[in-house]
């Protein structure tokens, strides 16, 4: 099984994603807790198709906790449709920064963090 982890966060809150994959199926679990907007926990579970050695498709299946799908989303699943996120495993990690420039000084002084780097790039593919 792999085992990815992003984690983000500042003196006002903090967000981790955890994504662990399987031969057949794979899960993302979501927790968030930020200044004003309070704890938002789910979890997203999907079937796995490797296509590669560094590649492959997500399925999704079903969703878990405070994400609620649009009805369409859940009508859309049941009909035997789905949608598919695809992976691309990077073959080293690859540097990650922040977009927000004030993020960087309050990193040095210690009031946030994030990943260094990133190995995994998941997006939405398809759908069908």
């Amino acid at each position: 099984m792999k085992k990815y982890k992003h984690e983000f966060w500042t003196g006002c809150g903090r967000t981790t994603i955890d994504l662990q994959i399987s031969s057949s199926e794979a899960k993302l679990n979501y927790s968030s807790n930020w200044m004003g907007q309070g704890q938002f926990d789910f979890e997203v579970i999907f079937n796995h198709k490797k296509l590669d050695s560094h590649f492959g498709l997500l399925q999704l299946v079903d969703t878990t906790g405070d994400l609620t799908a649009p009805k369409e989303v859940s009508e859309f699943i049941k009909d035997g449709d789905y949608i598919t996120f695809e992976y691309l495993e990077l073959s080293s990690p690859q540097a990650n920064f922040q977009i927000d420039p004030a993020l960087e000084p309050m990193k040095i002084t210690g009031h946030a963090n994030w990943d260094e780097k990133f190995d995994l790039i998941l997006y939405i593919s398809v759908f069908f």
